[in-house]
């Protein structure tokens, strides 16, 4: 009886933590692995709020070269939150900027 009490008390255990959301700069996967307020950032792989990952976004160095300076959320759900260009000012950062690029809204892209 001791035995299963123990197994049982350890399955409780795993399933509380597992179930507990990280908070801000938590490693995490998914945005379900983020507290409410939070997203799973993928530049860093950190939860983090809206506009921190908009930060982040702003200051990679793919916002530089692609123009991918604002956060959204992965267009396959609720996965992570990802750098994308957003407007022509986003890809006026970019590097085809000198070629004419601007954004496309059906291709969340900067090009020709």
């Amino acid at each position: 009886m001791k035995r299963l009490s123990a197994f049982l008390g350890l399955g409780v255990l795993v399933v509380v933590l597992l179930a507990c959301k990280k908070g801000d700069g938590s490693h995490c996967y998914l945005n379900k692995d983020c507290k409410d307020t939070l997203v799973c950032a993928s530049e860093k792989h950190q939860c983090r709020t809206l506009e921190e990952a908009n930060a982040d976004c702003a200051a990679s160095s793919d916002c530089k070269s692609r123009g991918w300076c604002k956060a959204d959320i992965d267009v396959a759900g609720d996965k992570v939150v990802i750098c994308l260009p957003k407007s022509d000012e986003d890809c006026k950062q970019a590097d085809c900027a000198k070629d004419g690029c601007t954004y496309h809204a059906s291709t969340g892209s900067c090009s020709k």
